[in-house]
């Protein structure tokens, strides 16, 4: 499933026809995307907050916001 997410996710932000397109045939579609990427997002900061002994932790921690937003896009596209 997270692969197909990320493809779909970075094929819609480049086309946002498509995007609208996969969103009008089935809602469920972009509400269940939405879920995953604030699931993902979730799990980023309760995985890796507070681990300062690696680099790539700090990153993956700071880069859950980024998840957060695409959800958040997912979601509004989904109403």
């Amino acid at each position: 499933m997270e692969e197909i997410v990320c493809d779909a996710t970075v094929a819609f932000v480049n086309d946002a026809e498509s995007f609208r397109d996969a969103i009008a045939k089935d809602r469920t579609f972009g509400q269940k995307v939405s879920k995953f990427l604030y699931d993902m997002a979730e799990w980023l900061r309760e995985t890796f907050s507070g681990n300062k002994q690696h680099t790539a932790s700090e990153y993956l921690a700071k880069n859950a916001d980024l998840f957060e937003e695409a959800a958040q896009k997912w979601a509004r596209m989904a109403e």
